[in-house]
């Protein structure tokens, strides 16, 4: 079963913000990577993206 963008970025946000983009970005379907890399972006100042996946604080 394939994963959500949004569940993958519940997963790996920690790595990714922790210097680990470039890996993870690597290792992903390449058919995904734009809107993985675009959610992780709106992550940042998206609160109400950041409470749905319950993550930064919520």
């Amino acid at each position: 079963m394939e994963e959500t963008i949004k569940e993958l970025v519940k997963k790996t946000w920690v790595d990714y913000y922790s210097g680990y983009s470039k890996e993870l970005i690597k290792n992903l379907d390449k058919k995904i990577v734009k809107d993985y890399v675009e959610t992780m972006n709106r992550l940042e100042t998206d609160f109400e993206l950041q409470a749905e996946l319950g993550i930064g604080g919520y």
